[in-house]
């Protein structure tokens, strides 16, 4: 079932908690699968509604790998919530997502060429696709056997408590040994310790890398925030551009991650705001037109005077008016 958000023809959204999702084509069934004493192997096709790509899945009892290679129709939503724990480590070959804390309402920017080690576990995620992109990852997730093997400290790397510094630029020598990790032909117990050495050497150049300096993820912050800021700060002339400098973020991911999520630009939702404020103040107050005009931000009354007509089909004095005439 394809759950829409926000009645958006062109978005598909998914509630992966509850439901089984429906990704691939032949009801969810693999295309092809492999097996052998240590690994299974799965080719699956997306559903046409989803996009045109396919997604290969490796599997083990100490990891699996997903391979995703998709160019999607829609905007696609995934909501999820881990009922295990697991670390996951992925590579963002090609694409862009948001990745939404839905608790912690923070919101994280993932682009091409980017890299993350996280642990997941029972938190509730959200994320955003955006239609027309080609999207190509790699996923290793890692189980609990194999991280106490690794002796990875998994404390900073909770979902919860990550900062931008958990987005690395993907090291040059990553690469080079993602490609010797997928593409290996080895069988059997060789292939499962091979794998096991490549995995390892991915975590090493991820965890020596430092990006403290130059951080290469953007947090996004809540939609609350921005229209906390509007509201607390409605006298003044607002822009995204002087939002995304006191915030500290991206004008341009500020911009498109709030029309996203509200439906409504930041300019428009700004005027929306202005002008029910300047509602109130005409029904509820006798102060004069000018004054309104600078509660709301507008310094030239005339200036206000054109606006209000334009978002209410009438003038404020004459909407004053004919609130007294009721």
């Amino acid at each position: 079932m394809i759950y829409k958000r926000r009645k958006n023809k062109d978005v598909n959204y998914y509630d992966g908690s509850t439901n089984e999702v429906p990704y691939f084509k032949n009801s969810n069934q693999p295309i092809e699968t492999i097996n052998d004493n240590y690994f299974t192997e799965s080719i699956y096709h997306f559903d046409p509604h989803i996009g045109i790509g396919t997604y290969r899945k490796i599997a083990c009892d100490d990891f699996r790998i997903d391979i995703i290679d998709l160019q999607l129709s829609k905007d696609l939503i995934i909501k999820t919530k881990g009922q295990e724990t697991f670390l996951e480590f992925s590579i963002l070959i090609e694409g862009k997502q948001l990745i939404q804390l839905l608790e912690a309402k923070k919101t994280f920017v993932y682009e091409s060429n980017q890299c993350l080690l996280t642990l997941i576990n029972d938190i509730d995620v959200e994320y955003e696709f955006s239609k027309n992109s080609y999207f190509k990852e790699v996923r290793i997730r890692i189980s609990e056997k194999m991280i106490e093997h690794f002796r990875i400290d998994t404390n900073s790397l909770q979902l919860k408590k990550i900062n931008n510094h958990f987005i690395k630029k993907v090291p040059e020598k990553c690469k080079t040994v993602l490609v010797e990790l997928i593409s290996n032909k080895y069988k059997n117990q060789n292939k499962h310790i091979y794998m096991m050495g490549k995995i390892a050497e991915l975590l090493t150049y991820y965890l020596d890398s430092n990006p403290e300096k130059n951080p290469y993820c953007t947090i996004v912050s809540t939609v609350k925030d921005v229209k906390n800021y509007i509201n607390n700060n409605i006298d003044k002339q607002i822009t995204a551009k002087k939002i995304s400098q006191e915030l500290k973020i991206n004008q341009t991911e500020l911009k498109e991650y709030f029309i996203k999520t509200n439906g409504i630009s930041i300019k428009n939702y700004t005027l929306k705001t202005k002008m029910e404020k300047a509602k109130l103040s005409l029904r509820y107050t006798e102060n004069p037109i000018y004054e309104i005009a600078e509660e709301v931000g507008y310094k030239n009354a005339t200036h206000f005077t054109n606006a209000f007509k334009r978002y209410t089909n009438v003038l404020p004095k004459k909407y004053r008016i004919d609130l007294n005439l009721e």
